[in-house]
């Protein structure tokens, strides 16, 4: 072999010395997506979101806000280049002000007229929407030229602004309203925070609005005759007292308990109080209520358990545990004092251990009193914006000494979309007595039909 040059062997060493840098990532493979937000007149229409969801997903991928002409934009540096279509539109969403209605644009061609229900907070006050496409809803194929939508005709409500004070002119700035909601047409009850807008359906309507859910100077009806498009502020006045709007006890991975579920000894209780002048909850109040807590086992008050959430302990097995809030007296507030709700704990605790291995859940169940686990294991699938969903369960016996193998099912692949979620395994006893146990397992992107932890 020959030696090599001299030449040659400099090429090659300043080559190795030479900084590395990656090769430059791929464009996406999607022209511009444009079209224009319009009237059932055909007028355009300003300041309305437009949302892109990869279809299967609940999350929106981008969003666009119409010109003053109607026009919105999408380049294709927009959209995740990890997911590929087809895609959803969700228009008329998420920017205050706005009197556009969420309609889904049916990729067809028949603009319009499809009215799915917003999932999560208002969707008139929430930019970061949580949606899923109803069904029927045909989809958006985007391709590498541009694709123009043309006019989407979306239906009109009326926006209502609440100027909700009390008599000493501070801010009542929670509230729950019944009424017909322009999202769905139907009458719901959901949360205002004033002076952010709700949008309503047109029409003479008489609405409920509640400042606290336990005292009954905390709701007035008020009726009112909206128009198509209209922006309407509502005056309400509310006495100088403090108003409970909500007075929940929660617990568990998700702080939304099922029916019938019951804590154990570990679990952490969290209060639901929220008082509806109190700016530590929405901001925009003259000034925050300071509260203190005191938790119950049974009638009798659990020294040191002063906190907004209490861990529950062997000594309350079998026993009811619950709080009461009181709000300190400020100049013109008189202090109150509200009971909470209270629940039973759980006699006998279960424990979940879950192990991933591939597309296999390796699950072992224990129980505190050491007897053998039966009920059914199931796994589940959630994120921050999705409440939990089961995707597959299996009875556990008696005789599997707490052992069971669950795995993801096929299809789940095939048919979903979601980035941030992850999986949790949850077991659900024969008898009530004993605490549903929760396994959560790692967190994972589902992008083009694949998982990656």
């Amino acid at each position: 072999m020959k030696p090599l040059r001299l030449p040659l062997l400099l090429a090659l060493l300043l080559g190795l010395l030479a900084p590395w840098s990656p090769a430059p990532a791929t464009a996406a493979a999607y022209g511009v997506l444009t079209g224009r937000v319009v009237d059932k007149d055909g007028v355009p229409m300003a300041d309305v979101e437009v949302n892109l969801f990869r279809q299967g997903a609940n999350v929106a991928v981008a969003w666009s806000r119409s010109a003053a002409d109607g026009t919105f934009t999408f380049q294709p540096a927009n959209f995740d280049d990890a997911a590929t279509g087809p895609y959803t539109l969700l228009v008329g969403s998420g920017w205050d002000g706005t009197t556009a209605i969420p309609t889904w644009y049916d990729g067809s061609g028949a603009d319009g007229g499809i009215r799915g229900e917003v999932t999560g907070s208002d969707p008139n006050t929430d930019r970061a929407v949580a949606a899923s496409a109803p069904s029927g809803v045909a989809p958006i194929v985007i391709s590498s030229s541009p694709t123009p939508l043309g006019d989407l005709r979306v239906l009109q409500g009326a926006q209502v602004v609440f100027d909700s004070r009390d008599t000493l002119g501070n801010a009542v700035n929670t509230l729950r309203v019944t009424a017909p909601w322009g999202v769905s047409g139907r009458v719901s009850t959901r949360r205002a925070y004033p002076p952010t807008g709700v949008l309503l359906d047109a029409g003479q309507h008489t609405i409920t609005v509640e400042a606290s859910a336990v005292d009954p100077s905390g709701r007035q009806q008020v009726t009112l005759d909206l128009a198509v498009g209209s922006r309407t502020t509502v005056p309400i006045t509310w006495a100088a007292r403090y108003y409970l709007l909500d007075n929940d006890l929660t617990w568990g991975e998700w702080r939304a308990p099922l029916s019938g579920e019951r804590p154990g000894v570990g679990t952490k209780l969290h209060s639901g109080a929220v008082f509806a002048n109190d700016s530590s909850v929405v901001s925009g109040s003259l000034w925050p209520i300071n509260t203190s807590f005191q938790w119950y086992r049974g009638a009798k008050p659990i020294a040191g358990a002063t906190r907004a959430s209490y861990k529950v302990v062997a000594a309350d097995r079998g026993r009811k545990i619950g709080f009461r809030v009181t709000a300190a007296a400020k100049p013109g507030y008189a202090a109150a004092t509200y009971v909470g709700p209270q629940v039973k704990v759980a006699k006998v605790t279960s424990r979940v251990r879950a192990r991933f291995v591939g597309r296999s859940i390796k699950v072992r169940v224990r129980l505190s009193n050491g007897a053998q686990p039966t009920g059914r294991v199931a796994l589940m699938l959630t994120s921050e914006r999705r409440f939990p969903q089961p995707l597959v369960s299996k009875k556990l016996k008696a005789n599997a000494r707490g052992l069971i193998t669950l795995r993801i099912p096929e299809p789940f692949y095939k048919t979903k979309g979601d980035t941030g979620i992850f999986f949790a395994v949850r077991f659900v006893a024969k008898r009530k007595a004993i605490s549903v146990g929760i396994g959560r397992g790692p967190t994972a992107d589902i992008r083009n039909g694949t998982l990656s932890q």
